[in-house]
């Protein structure tokens, strides 16, 4: 089983720059990071050294660090960059390569009229169930590849997928994300015949695991790492307060020309705003700012968590830099008839502080058997995994 690093390290002034280096150190050496991170003085150099470094590590048979370093140029190319395609392409092959020894299979779910890329990873021994794993804002499934090899040595059959907005149904087919998740979860349960499983939800998919758990009977239990109650909230979080209000106020005046002209502005003045403007865009298939946040609106978890009654878990880093803190207390305020809530706050003591526990995802997966060992009861192998 891969082991992970049990500490979030500085290896960037910049703090976008920084989680990004301490989300991929999994698969990179220590010292060659703060390497390749002293030549990266800002977001025009991210590129040119990722790929750089991708391009030294694949001759050399470095197949995960050949892929992750891949992953990390496409990651912050324009969505117009000629070479964007291409990173990805060899993102996948040198990373399915590099794992080729652990098993599972690869599927496309149909999906209204694209596909779902998935992997299924099955037990080593009699299923105690299935679990479902999926990303959120900019992850690709590949991402938890290792958590969920983790969890089928535990004896878990374990679905992983890139919905609508994300991973291959985003490059591949050009799907945008829906605020009801619960209609790809369900096209994934359908094509592999799951009648029962637990559902995680990785970033932004603290908020669609929690949404298709509202609305499809055979989520049984659900897992937010990390809590999103609201996700617009988390985007506007990066401005001053005062400016928080104003775009707020003109949204609700419909001044779409003066919203679209403040996130203009802020896009010049801020290069990690400008790549999540149009990474944002993509996923979402709005054409503008004002447009954007009206389809954030709908990623709010006030409206349907009395619905939800399954049992959670919901986690939080103490010093998630994406994810306002109070958001945790509110989620849990709204859970009213879940058949349990289990709130988890990580610390900087654990190393796991910032969002999803980048740091120390070993910590994370600990925290996931637990729960799952209490909260999620063994069913019967589906007939597709068996």
């Amino acid at each position: 089983m891969k082991a992970f690093p049990t500490q979030y390290y500085d290896l960037h002034p910049d703090e976008a720059l920084n989680y990004a280096l301490n989300r991929w150190l999994p698969y990179w050496n220590l010292e060659e990071t703060r390497t390749l991170s002293s030549q990266i003085s800002g977001y025009d150099d991210w590129v040119p050294v990722m790929l750089d470094a991708a391009n030294k590590a694949r001759p050399a048979g470095e197949g995960e660090a050949t892929a992750f370093y891949f992953r990390a140029a496409e990651f912050f190319m324009s969505w117009s960059d000629d070479r964007r395609h291409k990173s990805y392409e060899a993102y996948l092959d040198n990373f399915y390569k590099a794992n080729a020894s652990i098993p599972h299979t690869r599927h496309q779910v149909p999906y209204d009229e694209g596909a779902m890329p998935a992997t299924l990873l099955g037990a080593e021994t009699p299923a105690r169930g299935t679990l479902v794993i999926h990303g959120g804002f900019d992850s690709s499934m590949e991402e938890f590849f290792h958590m969920a090899d983790a969890l089928r040595r535990d004896g878990y059959d374990v679905i992983l997928f890139d919905g609508p907005g994300q991973g291959g149904a985003l490059a591949g087919h050009g799907l945008t994300m829906p605020h009801d998740w619960e209609r790809p979860v369900a096209a994934v349960l359908d094509y592999f015949e799951i009648e029962c499983c637990a559902l995680i939800g990785i970033s932004l998919g603290g908020y669609l695991a929690l949404r298709a758990a509202a609305f499809e009977p055979r989520i049984s239990g659900v897992i937010q790492c990390d809590v999103m109650e609201d996700f617009r909230e988390c985007m506007l979080a990066r401005l001053p307060n005062r400016m928080q209000k104003i775009v707020n106020r003109l949204c609700e005046w419909q001044a779409r020309t003066l919203v679209n002209g403040l996130f203009s502005l802020a896009a010049r003045r801020e290069p990690f705003t400008r790549w999540a403007l149009e990474h944002a865009y993509n996923v979402s298939g709005a054409p503008d700012a004002y447009a954007l946040l009206s389809w954030m609106e709908n990623f709010n978890t006030r409206t349907f968590s009395h619905l939800v009654t399954q049992p959670v878990l919901t986690m939080a880093g103490t010093e998630d830099h994406l994810v306002p803190f109070h958001q945790l207390n509110r989620q849990v305020e709204h859970l009213k008839r879940a058949r349990s809530v289990t709130a988890r706050v990580f610390s900087r003591q654990e190393q796991a502080h910032n969002h999803c526990q980048v740091g120390n995802l070993g910590c994370l997966i600990d925290e996931l058997r637990a729960w799952l060992a209490l909260h999620y009861a063994p069913v019967q192998r589906s007939n597709s995994a068996a």
